[in-house]
């Protein structure tokens, strides 16, 4: 099974809840996090072991993440969209996870 580099953008109550959920699906490594509260991408980052940053285009072109989760205010999330998508492996992500992580049903 392929698994995908996902970076968490915002560590605040959603990032924490996808982080969460990210963590148990076997297809999916947290690769970074990033916050402009550094305090919180630290804390994030101890937590699932990755690396935390506080800027986003630094994170995309050290990290190199494969998909990244927009866990930030709606507003921000089309211009951190338009970043992500200048790095042409990225693929912005919303809600709900199973949208785009491919899910293996075992044969009964």
């Amino acid at each position: 099974m392929r698994t995908w580099r996902v970076a968490i953008i915002g560590c605040g109550n959603i990032g924490r809840v996808h982080a969460q959920v990210l963590q148990d699906l076997p297809s999916c490594q947290i690769a970074a996090c990033v916050d402009i509260r550094p305090e919180r991408a630290w804390e994030m980052a101890r937590k699932y072991g990755c690396p935390a940053y506080v800027e986003m285009d630094r994170m995309l072109r050290e990290a190199k993440p494969e998909a990244v989760h927009l866990c930030t205010p709606h507003a921000l999330h089309t211009p951190q969209a338009e970043m992500a998508a200048e790095f042409t492996s990225t693929r912005p992500a919303k809600m709900p996870v199973s949208a785009w992580v491919p899910v293996t049903v075992p044969a009964a």
